[in-house]
Protein backbone atom coordinates (compact mmCIF):
# COMPACT_ATOMS: atom_id res chain seq x y z
CA UNK A 1 0.00 0.00 0.00
CA UNK A 2 1.28 3.46 -0.92
CA UNK A 3 0.82 6.57 1.18
CA UNK A 4 -1.61 9.08 -0.33
CA UNK A 5 -0.13 11.87 -2.41
CA UNK A 6 -0.28 14.74 0.05
CA UNK A 7 1.03 18.19 0.86
CA UNK A 8 1.40 16.95 4.43
CA UNK A 9 3.07 13.53 4.05
CA UNK A 10 6.27 12.76 2.17
CA UNK A 11 8.07 9.40 2.27
CA UNK A 12 11.74 9.46 1.28
CA UNK A 13 13.21 5.92 1.09
CA UNK A 14 16.87 5.20 1.74
CA UNK A 15 18.21 2.07 0.10
CA UNK A 16 19.89 -0.30 2.53
CA UNK A 17 18.14 0.98 5.65
CA UNK A 18 15.59 -1.11 7.55
CA UNK A 19 14.63 1.72 9.94
CA UNK A 20 12.14 4.58 9.59
CA UNK A 21 12.36 8.04 11.15
CA UNK A 22 9.06 9.96 11.18
CA UNK A 23 9.89 13.68 11.32
CA UNK A 24 7.16 16.12 12.37
CA UNK A 25 7.48 19.74 11.25
CA UNK A 26 7.74 22.69 13.61
CA UNK A 27 5.63 25.86 13.26
CA UNK A 28 5.59 28.15 10.22
CA UNK A 29 6.50 25.51 7.63
CA UNK A 30 4.44 26.24 4.48
CA UNK A 31 2.04 23.76 2.91
CA UNK A 32 3.92 21.34 0.68
CA UNK A 33 7.18 21.87 2.60
CA UNK A 34 8.58 19.84 5.48
CA UNK A 35 10.56 20.94 8.51
CA UNK A 36 14.11 19.61 8.93
CA UNK A 37 14.06 18.07 5.43
CA UNK A 38 17.32 19.79 4.51
CA UNK A 39 19.00 18.74 7.74
CA UNK A 40 17.94 15.08 7.47
CA UNK A 41 18.16 14.99 3.66
CA UNK A 42 21.25 12.78 3.44
CA UNK A 43 20.75 10.94 6.71
CA UNK A 44 21.14 7.18 6.04
CA UNK A 45 17.62 6.17 7.08
CA UNK A 46 14.14 5.98 5.56
CA UNK A 47 12.24 9.16 6.35
CA UNK A 48 8.56 10.03 6.56
CA UNK A 49 8.06 13.79 6.78
CA UNK A 50 4.81 15.14 8.25
CA UNK A 51 3.43 18.67 8.31
CA UNK A 52 0.12 20.14 9.46
CA UNK A 53 -2.16 22.99 8.47
CA UNK A 54 -2.27 26.34 10.27
CA UNK A 55 0.12 25.28 13.06
CA UNK A 56 -2.70 23.41 14.83
CA UNK A 57 -0.36 21.10 16.77
CA UNK A 58 -1.56 18.11 14.67
CA UNK A 59 -4.76 17.74 16.69
CA UNK A 60 -7.03 17.94 13.63
CA UNK A 61 -5.26 15.29 11.57
CA UNK A 62 -3.74 16.08 8.18
CA UNK A 63 -5.83 18.35 5.95
CA UNK A 64 -5.85 16.26 2.76
CA UNK A 65 -5.76 12.86 4.51
CA UNK A 66 -8.45 13.14 7.17
CA UNK A 67 -9.14 13.73 10.86
CA UNK A 68 -6.91 12.29 13.56
CA UNK A 69 -8.51 8.84 13.49
CA UNK A 70 -8.38 8.59 9.69
CA UNK A 71 -4.83 9.95 9.51
CA UNK A 72 -3.51 7.53 12.13
CA UNK A 73 -5.34 4.59 10.52
CA UNK A 74 -3.92 5.45 7.10
CA UNK A 75 -0.34 5.75 8.32
CA UNK A 76 -0.66 2.65 10.53
CA UNK A 77 -1.99 0.60 7.63
CA UNK A 78 0.93 1.74 5.48
CA UNK A 79 3.41 0.83 8.23
CA UNK A 80 1.87 -2.63 8.44
CA UNK A 81 2.73 -3.22 4.78
CA UNK A 82 6.35 -2.21 5.28
CA UNK A 83 9.07 -4.24 6.97
CA UNK A 84 10.88 -1.67 9.06
CA UNK A 85 12.94 -3.15 11.87
CA UNK A 86 12.61 0.00 13.97
CA UNK A 87 10.31 3.03 13.74
CA UNK A 88 11.04 6.28 15.59
CA UNK A 89 9.45 9.72 15.65
CA UNK A 90 11.31 13.01 15.98
CA UNK A 91 10.25 16.62 16.41
CA UNK A 92 11.04 20.03 17.84
CA UNK A 93 8.52 22.33 19.60
CA UNK A 94 5.18 21.79 17.79
CA UNK A 95 6.96 18.98 15.97
CA UNK A 96 7.93 17.57 19.36
CA UNK A 97 4.26 17.28 20.24
CA UNK A 98 3.70 15.74 16.80
CA UNK A 99 6.39 13.16 17.54
CA UNK A 100 4.68 12.31 20.84
CA UNK A 101 1.21 12.30 19.28
CA UNK A 102 2.04 10.14 16.25
CA UNK A 103 4.47 7.99 18.21
CA UNK A 104 1.92 7.16 20.89
CA UNK A 105 -0.94 6.51 18.45
CA UNK A 106 1.19 4.42 16.09
CA UNK A 107 2.98 2.59 18.93
CA UNK A 108 6.42 3.17 17.45
CA UNK A 109 9.60 1.92 19.07
CA UNK A 110 11.08 5.28 20.07
CA UNK A 111 9.97 8.92 20.41
CA UNK A 112 12.47 11.81 20.44
CA UNK A 113 10.86 15.13 21.43
CA UNK A 114 12.56 18.49 22.01
CA UNK A 115 10.83 21.40 23.74
CA UNK A 116 7.50 19.60 23.50
CA UNK A 117 4.18 20.23 25.22
CA UNK A 118 1.79 17.39 25.88
CA UNK A 119 -0.92 19.43 27.60
CA UNK A 120 -2.02 21.97 25.02
CA UNK A 121 -3.34 25.52 25.36
CA UNK A 122 -2.29 25.93 28.99
CA UNK A 123 -1.21 29.41 30.17
CA UNK A 124 2.15 30.63 28.77
CA UNK A 125 2.39 27.70 26.32
CA UNK A 126 3.47 27.96 22.68
CA UNK A 127 0.33 26.12 21.55
CA UNK A 128 -1.89 28.67 23.30
CA UNK A 129 0.03 31.50 21.70
CA UNK A 130 -0.45 30.10 18.19
CA UNK A 131 -4.07 28.92 18.44
CA UNK A 132 -7.08 31.01 19.35
CA UNK A 133 -9.60 28.20 18.73
CA UNK A 134 -9.37 24.93 20.59
CA UNK A 135 -10.41 21.62 19.10
CA UNK A 136 -12.26 19.08 21.28
CA UNK A 137 -9.27 16.81 20.70
CA UNK A 138 -7.11 19.36 22.50
CA UNK A 139 -8.94 18.59 25.71
CA UNK A 140 -7.86 14.93 25.60
CA UNK A 141 -5.52 13.69 28.30
CA UNK A 142 -2.29 13.24 26.39
CA UNK A 143 -0.51 12.27 29.58
CA UNK A 144 -2.74 9.18 29.72
CA UNK A 145 -1.98 8.45 26.06
CA UNK A 146 1.75 8.64 26.76
CA UNK A 147 1.42 6.51 29.90
CA UNK A 148 -0.47 3.77 28.05
CA UNK A 149 1.94 3.83 25.10
CA UNK A 150 5.08 3.82 27.25
CA UNK A 151 4.56 0.13 27.91
CA UNK A 152 5.83 -0.52 24.38
CA UNK A 153 7.25 2.82 23.23
CA UNK A 154 10.31 4.54 24.70
CA UNK A 155 9.94 8.31 25.09
CA UNK A 156 13.08 10.45 25.31
CA UNK A 157 12.47 14.16 25.83
CA UNK A 158 14.71 17.19 26.07
CA UNK A 159 14.19 20.78 27.22
CA UNK A 160 16.12 23.89 28.17
CA UNK A 161 15.84 25.04 31.78
CA UNK A 162 15.00 28.60 30.70
CA UNK A 163 11.64 27.51 29.27
CA UNK A 164 9.32 27.04 32.25
CA UNK A 165 6.47 25.47 30.28
CA UNK A 166 8.78 22.90 28.68
CA UNK A 167 10.25 22.02 32.07
CA UNK A 168 6.80 21.83 33.66
CA UNK A 169 5.58 19.63 30.80
CA UNK A 170 8.41 17.19 31.41
CA UNK A 171 7.87 17.28 35.18
CA UNK A 172 4.30 16.05 34.69
CA UNK A 173 5.62 12.90 32.99
CA UNK A 174 8.34 12.09 35.52
CA UNK A 175 6.45 9.26 37.22
CA UNK A 176 5.78 7.29 34.01
CA UNK A 177 8.08 4.28 33.42
CA UNK A 178 9.53 4.29 29.93
CA UNK A 179 9.85 8.08 29.78
CA UNK A 180 13.35 9.58 29.96
CA UNK A 181 13.59 13.30 30.67
CA UNK A 182 16.69 15.44 30.20
CA UNK A 183 17.42 19.15 30.26
CA UNK A 184 20.28 21.55 29.57
CA UNK A 185 20.93 24.32 32.10
CA UNK A 186 20.58 27.95 30.96
CA UNK A 187 19.24 26.99 27.53
CA UNK A 188 15.96 28.30 26.14
CA UNK A 189 13.20 26.59 24.14
CA UNK A 190 15.35 26.07 21.03
CA UNK A 191 17.48 23.19 22.28
CA UNK A 192 18.40 21.87 18.83
CA UNK A 193 19.38 25.37 17.69
CA UNK A 194 21.64 25.65 20.74
CA UNK A 195 23.28 22.32 19.87
CA UNK A 196 23.69 23.35 16.25
CA UNK A 197 25.29 26.67 17.17
CA UNK A 198 27.88 24.73 19.16
CA UNK A 199 28.52 22.46 16.17
CA UNK A 200 27.31 19.46 18.20
CA UNK A 201 23.89 18.64 16.75
CA UNK A 202 25.00 16.02 14.23
CA UNK A 203 27.22 14.24 16.76
CA UNK A 204 24.46 14.39 19.35
CA UNK A 205 21.87 12.83 17.04
CA UNK A 206 24.27 10.14 15.90
CA UNK A 207 24.76 9.13 19.53
CA UNK A 208 21.04 9.40 20.22
CA UNK A 209 19.95 7.29 17.24
CA UNK A 210 22.70 4.69 17.49
CA UNK A 211 22.25 3.51 21.07
CA UNK A 212 20.00 3.23 24.06
CA UNK A 213 21.82 6.33 25.14
CA UNK A 214 23.28 6.57 28.65
CA UNK A 215 23.23 9.49 31.07
CA UNK A 216 27.03 9.65 30.80
CA UNK A 217 26.87 10.05 27.01
CA UNK A 218 24.29 12.81 27.29
CA UNK A 219 26.37 14.56 29.95
CA UNK A 220 29.02 15.04 27.24
CA UNK A 221 26.47 17.30 25.53
CA UNK A 222 25.56 19.11 28.80
CA UNK A 223 22.26 17.29 29.36
CA UNK A 224 21.30 15.98 32.79
CA UNK A 225 18.39 13.80 33.81
CA UNK A 226 15.46 15.54 35.48
CA UNK A 227 15.57 14.84 39.21
CA UNK A 228 12.74 14.65 41.79
CA UNK A 229 13.87 18.06 43.05
CA UNK A 230 13.50 19.48 39.51
CA UNK A 231 10.03 17.97 39.28
CA UNK A 232 8.92 19.58 42.54
CA UNK A 233 10.51 22.94 41.72
CA UNK A 234 9.06 23.40 38.23
CA UNK A 235 5.63 22.06 39.22
CA UNK A 236 5.53 24.58 42.07
CA UNK A 237 6.88 27.46 40.00
CA UNK A 238 4.40 26.91 37.18
CA UNK A 239 1.46 26.74 39.61
CA UNK A 240 2.58 29.99 41.25
CA UNK A 241 3.06 31.65 37.85
CA UNK A 242 -0.49 30.78 36.78
CA UNK A 243 -1.89 31.95 40.12
CA UNK A 244 0.03 35.22 39.89
CA UNK A 245 -1.29 35.87 36.37
CA UNK A 246 -4.86 35.07 37.48
CA UNK A 247 -4.67 37.49 40.40
CA UNK A 248 -3.06 40.22 38.28
CA UNK A 249 -5.85 40.03 35.71
CA UNK A 250 -8.38 40.52 38.48
CA UNK A 251 -6.37 43.45 39.85
CA UNK A 252 -5.74 41.77 43.17
CA UNK A 253 -2.37 43.48 43.18
CA UNK A 254 -1.27 42.82 46.76
CA UNK A 255 -1.94 39.08 46.46
CA UNK A 256 -0.30 38.95 43.03
CA UNK A 257 2.77 40.77 44.33
CA UNK A 258 3.11 38.34 47.24
CA UNK A 259 3.11 35.38 44.85
CA UNK A 260 5.50 37.24 42.57
CA UNK A 261 7.93 37.65 45.45
CA UNK A 262 7.71 33.90 46.14
CA UNK A 263 8.57 33.21 42.50
CA UNK A 264 11.51 35.60 42.58
CA UNK A 265 12.83 33.80 45.66
CA UNK A 266 12.48 30.37 44.00
CA UNK A 267 14.06 31.20 40.61
CA UNK A 268 15.68 34.62 40.87
CA UNK A 269 17.69 34.32 37.66
CA UNK A 270 15.00 32.90 35.38
CA UNK A 271 13.90 35.10 32.42
CA UNK A 272 10.17 34.71 33.12
CA UNK A 273 10.68 35.56 36.77
CA UNK A 274 12.91 38.52 35.87
CA UNK A 275 10.11 39.65 33.54
CA UNK A 276 7.69 39.40 36.43
CA UNK A 277 9.96 41.56 38.59
CA UNK A 278 10.08 44.16 35.80
CA UNK A 279 6.27 44.23 35.71
CA UNK A 280 6.18 44.87 39.45
CA UNK A 281 8.61 47.78 39.05
CA UNK A 282 6.54 49.26 36.21
CA UNK A 283 3.41 49.23 38.39
CA UNK A 284 5.10 51.68 40.75
CA UNK A 285 6.29 53.66 37.69
CA UNK A 286 9.93 52.76 38.13
CA UNK A 287 10.37 52.42 34.38
CA UNK A 288 14.15 52.76 34.51
CA UNK A 289 14.30 49.89 37.00
CA UNK A 290 11.88 47.85 34.86
CA UNK A 291 13.99 48.46 31.75
CA UNK A 292 17.24 47.53 33.49
CA UNK A 293 15.60 44.36 34.80
CA UNK A 294 14.29 43.42 31.33
CA UNK A 295 17.77 43.92 29.88
CA UNK A 296 18.88 41.07 32.15
CA UNK A 297 16.14 38.81 30.75
CA UNK A 298 17.10 39.71 27.18
CA UNK A 299 20.70 38.75 27.85
CA UNK A 300 19.50 35.27 28.81
CA UNK A 301 16.93 34.83 26.00
CA UNK A 302 17.98 37.04 23.08
CA UNK A 303 15.47 35.51 20.64
CA UNK A 304 12.19 36.20 22.49
CA UNK A 305 10.36 38.91 20.53
CA UNK A 306 7.78 39.64 23.22
CA UNK A 307 10.52 40.45 25.75
CA UNK A 308 11.94 43.09 23.41
CA UNK A 309 8.43 44.53 23.02
CA UNK A 310 7.93 44.79 26.79
CA UNK A 311 11.37 46.33 27.27
CA UNK A 312 10.60 48.85 24.51
CA UNK A 313 7.42 49.90 26.33
CA UNK A 314 9.34 50.48 29.57
CA UNK A 315 11.99 52.47 27.73
CA UNK A 316 9.34 54.61 26.05
CA UNK A 317 7.47 55.28 29.31
CA UNK A 318 10.79 56.18 30.92
CA UNK A 319 11.50 58.76 28.23
CA UNK A 320 14.24 56.78 26.51
CA UNK A 321 12.80 56.94 22.98
CA UNK A 322 16.00 56.02 21.15
CA UNK A 323 16.42 52.85 23.21
CA UNK A 324 12.71 52.07 22.84
CA UNK A 325 12.99 52.21 19.06
CA UNK A 326 16.11 50.02 19.08
CA UNK A 327 14.27 47.41 21.15
CA UNK A 328 11.07 47.43 19.08
CA UNK A 329 13.08 47.15 15.85
CA UNK A 330 14.80 44.07 17.26
CA UNK A 331 11.38 42.71 18.22
CA UNK A 332 10.07 43.25 14.68
CA UNK A 333 13.17 41.65 13.19
CA UNK A 334 12.16 38.49 15.05
CA UNK A 335 8.44 38.72 14.18
CA UNK A 336 7.63 41.38 11.59
CA UNK A 337 3.92 40.74 11.12
CA UNK A 338 2.49 40.50 14.63
CA UNK A 339 0.03 43.36 14.96
CA UNK A 340 0.71 43.86 18.66
CA UNK A 341 4.38 44.54 17.95
CA UNK A 342 3.58 46.85 15.03
CA UNK A 343 1.08 48.71 17.21
CA UNK A 344 3.72 49.16 19.92
CA UNK A 345 6.15 50.77 17.48
CA UNK A 346 3.47 53.16 16.24
CA UNK A 347 2.56 54.06 19.84
CA UNK A 348 6.22 54.74 20.68
CA UNK A 349 6.53 57.08 17.70
CA UNK A 350 3.29 58.84 18.58
CA UNK A 351 4.18 59.21 22.27
CA UNK A 352 7.51 60.74 21.27
CA UNK A 353 5.80 63.24 18.93
CA UNK A 354 7.68 61.83 15.92
CA UNK A 355 4.95 62.76 13.45
CA UNK A 356 6.73 62.19 10.15
CA UNK A 357 8.11 58.81 11.19
CA UNK A 358 4.71 57.74 12.59
CA UNK A 359 2.95 58.76 9.38
CA UNK A 360 5.45 56.96 7.17
CA UNK A 361 5.32 53.81 9.30
CA UNK A 362 1.51 53.80 9.50
CA UNK A 363 1.28 54.08 5.71
CA UNK A 364 3.66 51.14 5.31
CA UNK A 365 1.80 48.81 7.68
CA UNK A 366 -1.86 49.83 7.18
CA UNK A 367 -2.58 46.81 4.94
CA UNK A 368 -1.75 44.43 7.80
CA UNK A 369 -4.69 45.70 9.89
CA UNK A 370 -7.19 43.70 7.86
CA UNK A 371 -9.85 42.55 10.36
CA UNK A 372 -12.62 44.80 11.63
CA UNK A 373 -11.14 44.98 15.15
CA UNK A 374 -7.64 45.64 13.81
CA UNK A 375 -8.94 48.47 11.59
CA UNK A 376 -10.62 50.11 14.60
CA UNK A 377 -7.33 49.92 16.52
CA UNK A 378 -5.41 51.36 13.58
CA UNK A 379 -7.88 54.23 13.14
CA UNK A 380 -7.73 55.00 16.86
CA UNK A 381 -3.94 55.22 16.74
CA UNK A 382 -3.65 57.22 13.52
CA UNK A 383 -6.30 59.68 14.70
CA UNK A 384 -3.65 60.90 17.11
CA UNK A 385 -1.54 62.14 14.19
CA UNK A 386 -3.82 65.12 13.72
CA UNK A 387 -3.23 66.33 17.27
CA UNK A 388 0.57 66.20 17.12
CA UNK A 389 2.76 69.20 16.36
CA UNK A 390 3.84 69.62 12.73
CA UNK A 391 1.14 67.26 11.47
CA UNK A 392 -0.40 68.07 8.15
Amino acid sequence: MNLPVSDFLNFVPYEGSDELLIICSQVAVPRGKFGLSKFFGEWPINKLYINTLKDDWYINGLADVGNVERTMARVRKWLDTMSFKKVSTFGVSMGGFGAIFFGAHLKVDQVYAFGAEHELFIPFSKSKGHNKHQSPTAKSDFRALISNSARNTRFTMFAGSLDLVDMYSMARLADIPGVDLFYAENVNHSVTTWLNEQGKLVDFLQVLFAHQVSDEQLADFQFVRMSPDNVALYSNVYALLVAQEFLSRRRLNAEAEAIGNSLIALLPGHPLVIRLKAKQLSKVRDYQGALSTMEMALALTPDEAKLYKEAAVYASKGGKTERALELIEKCLSLNANKLGFIQTKLEILLDAGMTEQALAFSTRVEHLFATKEAKITFERLTSRLGSLPNSA
